[in-house]
């Protein structure tokens, strides 16, 4: 029988794998610089100040921030680089946590038997699996 914490290895695994997971991830990051950027100022930037600068409405900062904006185009990251004078690489920069330095390079197989939540779920409602 495998342990808890395997199991949670493997679940964390397929997470990582997943292309939605991996995407508002993507967008999270985004957003943290953006805001980190915003704070970095001097005077701290608002988002009304921010969205000043961008030429949009102060809403329209808010739903990035937020993540709601779930298509985010280059041009808005471009735009917002520009208004923040900073590059728009720095924006795209990915977080580093904890548990992203840790994490081993290799994938690690799922224990033997183990079916993901979704799946599960999906069994158990009587739908078939996506080929």
């Amino acid at each position: 029988m495998s342990t808890l914490g395997a199991v949670f290895e493997a679940e964390g695994e397929a997470l990582r794998r997943n292309l939605d997971y991996r995407l508002e991830g993507f967008f999270v990051d985004i957003a943290d610089n953006i805001a980190a950027a915003m704070n970095r100022r001097e005077p701290k930037l608002s988002k009304s100040g921010l969205a000043a600068l961008m030429g949009v409405s102060p809403a329209r900062v808010t739903n990035l921030l937020r993540g709601y904006k779930t298509n985010l185009e280059l041009k808005t990251i471009v735009q917002v680089a520009i208004a923040l004078d900073v590059e728009p690489n720095d924006l795209c920069a990915r977080r580093k946590t904890p548990e992203m330095l840790t994490r081993p390079l290799t994938a690690v197989p799922a224990p033997a038997g183990f079916v993901s939540a979704d799946i599960a779920e999906d069994r158990k409602n009587g739908k078939e699996q996506a080929a």
